[in-house]
């Protein structure tokens, strides 16, 4: 009977643990490299053009300029869905520096979080966005 009762025990430990296993947040989720490399053009304060290369496809991107020029708020649209990106980057003569962070995305990007580096060229239009996405 006790050993019975310790087969019981153990096997309603597992499925616990299973459960809390499939209902608990991934801790420790492998990051994939991000890299997106795209080209567009800036109206007033929106922002918009194509995604031209990188990890996540090709696609298009739209969004607008915050604080006064020193940011942005961007949402790359690929295939398979979108990733919403907010910026914050300097300007030295027409060289664009800063970082990134991916706060959030739709379709099989829902959930995504990730961060990097940027650089761009407003003569050129050519932003390139290096960093990691989980």
């Amino acid at each position: 009977m006790l050993q019975s009762f310790r087969k019981a025990t153990l096997a309603s430990a597992a499925v616990a643990i299973s459960a809390c296993a499939l209902i608990a947040p991934a801790s420790g989720v492998a990051s994939k490299a991000l890299v997106v490399k795209s080209t567009g053009t800036q109206k007033g304060t929106a922002i918009s053009g194509k995604i031209v290369g990188g990890s996540i496809g090709k696609g298009t991107y739209a969004g607008k300029v915050t604080n006064g020029g020193s940011g942005s708020v961007i949402t790359w649209k690929v295939k398979g869905g979108t990733l919403r990106v907010t910026t914050a980057a300097g300007i030295v003569g027409r060289a664009v520096k800063g970082t990134f962070t991916v706060t959030g995305g739709t379709g099989k990007y829902k959930g995504a979080k990730g961060k990097g580096k940027l650089n761009g060229n407003l003569n050129s239009g050519l932003f390139t966005f290096t960093g990691s996405l989980s």
